[in-house]
């Protein structure tokens, strides 16, 4: 998936640099009704802002598609399975971003925390496996 990840720091990147791909990305999101957002940089220290990077791109799939539509410039195509990818991997990373933030605001974690949080991970692996998420997120990978 890291090509593929490399693909959407592309994209935002350039979302971010250029005021016009922006002011578009803005205007389509108002005229639809809207609130508008902006896209989120990841941050290379910090694995969770790839997580959010990854949220937002996809919050936002059809006003981006539009807005480089639009731009026309030569910017790369994320295709569907990728988009899709994005989607499954952002649904197997949110519980582990979910216990990253809560653990995030405890001055003190103590052992019997460590292990609630263990369980309530792999509980939620299991639930993922039983609807056959993870078998996607393996099939759309091998596809890259």
């Amino acid at each position: 998936m890291e090509s593929s990840i490399d693909k959407v720091k592309v994209i935002v990147r350039y979302f971010k640099q250029s005021t016009t791909a922006a002011d578009k990305l803005t205007k389509y999101l108002v005229d639809h009704g809207s609130p508008p957002k902006r896209l989120k940089q990841d941050c290379p220290t910090r694995w969770n802002s790839t997580f959010y990077m990854l949220e937002r791109f996809i919050e936002l799939e059809e006003p981006l598609r539009a807005s480089m539509a639009v731009i026309n410039k030569d910017l790369l195509v994320i295709s569907l399975e990728e988009w899709k990818a994005f989607k499954v991997l952002c649904q197997v990373l949110r519980p582990f971003e979910e216990i990253t933030r809560f653990v995030s605001g405890e001055k003190y974690i103590t052992a019997g925390s460590v292990v609630i949080y263990t369980r309530c991970l792999a509980e939620s692996l299991n639930l993922l496996m039983h609807d056959n998420v993870l078998c996607d997120v393996v099939y759309l990978i091998a596809l890259n």
